[in-house]
């Protein structure tokens, strides 16, 4: 819901009056998510969708409520690079397989609110927060019975789950309060850590346990360490697309 409170127009639009291979792949692809969404009804989490020249199949979820046939749809259809959404019309229905055929849309919209290409990855880094936490750091309310813990100046480990150039998300059990300035050093392939600083836009708490999960936005990167950010980004785009090609092959 917070992605499309931000979107106010389309990156791209796909015409699939006659379509590529490689275009519907791009949206029939192995995706992050789909969500099917009548009007008036709560959303559906489909696993598959499948193309049937003039029709598309989606798989719901067993035991959802399907709806009805002649129903308008809107579908939203989560790929790295972007969130596709397209709407479409039910015109056939197999309750017992928790299967709908829609019309094959005319035009598909892209989405990407960020302004750098996000990948993949998983690398190990560790965080120190930075001396102008006073001066920018948001007043935060304590949420637990003794209170905040001091802020801690040493080195804390993280994981990065994703990585831009113009940040990155990351997970671990390390308090980084928002709107906090934070020194990185992020193992790449070589044997020297990236150093970047960065400030924490995100940290929220993973239920069950005492990890967190961050949304980092880098800042004043020199250009030397912005180089080999860029070199490894590259790389790990280049991998993800071949992987993609392979599955169009």
């Amino acid at each position: 819901r917070r992605f499309w409170d931000r979107c106010r127009a389309p990156s791209r639009i796909f015409h699939l009056d006659a379509p590529s291979r490689r275009a519907l792949m791009r949206v029939l692809g192995p995706s992050r998510f789909i969500r099917v969404r009548a009007t008036g009804a709560p959303v559906l989490d489909a696993h598959q969708l499948q193309d049937e020249g003039h029709t598309w199949v989606a798989h719901l979820q067993p035991g959802a409520a399907l709806p009805a046939i002649g129903q308008r749809l809107s579908v939203d259809v989560g790929q790295p690079e972007g969130v596709y959404r397209f709407e479409s019309e039910v015109v056939d229905l197999h309750p017992e397989e928790g299967v709908v055929s829609i019309l094959r849309p005319r035009t598909v919209r892209v989405y990407n609110q960020r302004r750098t290409y996000r990948v993949a990855v998983d690398l190990s880094a560790r965080v120190r927060i930075g001396s102008d936490l006073a001066a920018h750091g948001p007043m935060v309310v304590d949420d637990s019975f003794f209170g905040r813990d001091p802020v801690a100046s040493s080195d804390q480990p993280l994981k990065l789950s994703d990585l831009s150039l113009g940040g990155c998300a990351a997970h671990g059990s390390a308090d980084l309060p928002l709107g906090a300035s934070v020194e990185l050093e992020v193992d790449l392939d070589d044997a020297t850590p990236l150093r970047v600083t960065g400030r924490v836009l995100r940290s929220d708490r993973v239920e069950g346990g005492p990890l967190r999960r961050f949304g980092i936005r880098f800042e004043n990167i020199r250009r030397s360490e912005e180089v080999r950010l860029q070199r490894h980004v590259l790389r790990a785009q280049r991998a993800e697309l071949a992987e993609l090609d392979a599955a169009i092959a």
